[in-house]
């Protein structure tokens, strides 16, 4: 019962689980809160997200897609293995299969 602030990957992990309602106006509220939230948020986790929901709701997510680039070349993903398989992941076209249900 309590309010929070949106974050961007549980933004984009709950848009993705509710890919089969993408034309619900709730859903389509959330999609434009994370293409907000990713003016403010670079990370390899949060992108990477970002671009698997990105592919299942047919954005253009070439500008994340660069940023994503960019956030690896500056900090490696801090040698987080996570980050880097959802990275190559989100990079691979047709990656939104692997969350299509």
């Amino acid at each position: 019962g309590e309010k929070l602030p949106p974050y961007p990957d549980t933004t984009a992990i709950t848009l993705i689980a509710l890919q089969d309602q993408q034309t619900e106006a709730k859903n389509q509220r959330s999609l434009q809160v994370l293409v907000n939230l990713l003016g403010q948020n670079h990370s390899g986790l949060t992108l990477s997200w970002a671009l698997c929901c990105a592919a299942l709701y047919g954005l253009d997510a070439s500008k994340w897609r660069t940023l994503l680039t960019t956030a690896y070349e500056k900090t490696g993903f801090l040698d987080e293995t996570k980050s880097h398989a959802l990275a190559l992941l989100a990079l691979v076209d047709k990656s939104a299969l692997a969350f299509r249900v």
